[in-house]
């Protein structure tokens, strides 16, 4: 494979293009959290948010959306949850904190994780991993963002129907499309990864 200069700078445009859809997934989210807490006063509501990471949010939300299940979006939030906090929220901190320099071949990152993988007669450990990183890989990751800010900006639509009027009974088919769509763009970053080594 022929070494390819301009790639950092692909890689470069795909790091930024993934940090600003992560900031509106995280905007997203935060409007799930808006409507779980409709009852307290705005101020109070801003200055609880300004206080709670993202991880935080979500957990607040899952945990409302579980404990008062009374309407369709509350078996969708915390699958909207689960599909973040688990191995795309892992992902995102991959590529923000793992340098990435230069290779033989490719573009590497490099992750300080330590692992302790057991083999049938012992237990090894490994400090580190270097793993090739394309900006292919990341818009692909990038993809599946959007796809989850999507999931959640159907459950907001919906959420917001429940507090209007109701004018017309709507179905809502959105929230179920939102998420078979956001299954569909993980499963795709997924299978790159896992061809390139970078899911671990």
């Amino acid at each position: 494979m022929a070494y390819d200069e301009f790639e950092i700078d692909r890689i470069k445009h795909a790091l930024g293009d993934m940090c600003i859809a992560w900031a509106h997934l995280e905007e997203g989210c935060f409007m799930v959290l808006f409507y779980t807490m409709r009852d307290i006063e705005y101020t109070a509501y801003e200055l609880i948010r300004n206080e709670l990471d993202l991880r935080g949010a979500l957990q607040v939300c899952k945990g409302h959306a579980v404990a008062n299940r009374w309407e369709r979006h509350s078996d969708h939030i915390p699958i909207l949850v689960d599909l973040i906090d688990g191995e795309i929220r892992a992902a995102r901190n991959r590529f923000i904190h793992d340098p990435i320099t230069s290779g033989v071949t490719s573009y590497i990152r490099q992750s300080y994780v330590t692992r302790y993988p057991k083999s049938p007669h012992k237990l090894d450990v490994h400090i580190g991993t270097h793993t090739e990183v394309s900006s292919e890989e990341i818009y692909t990751f990038t993809r599946a963002v959007r796809a989850l800010e999507r999931y959640a900006g159907s459950i907001v639509q919906y959420l917001d129907w429940l507090d209007g009027e109701r004018q017309f009974d709507w179905e809502f088919p959105s929230m179920e499309l939102a998420q078979l769509g956001a299954h569909f763009a993980i499963t795709e970053y997924t299978q790159i990864a896992k061809s390139r080594g970078s899911v671990r």
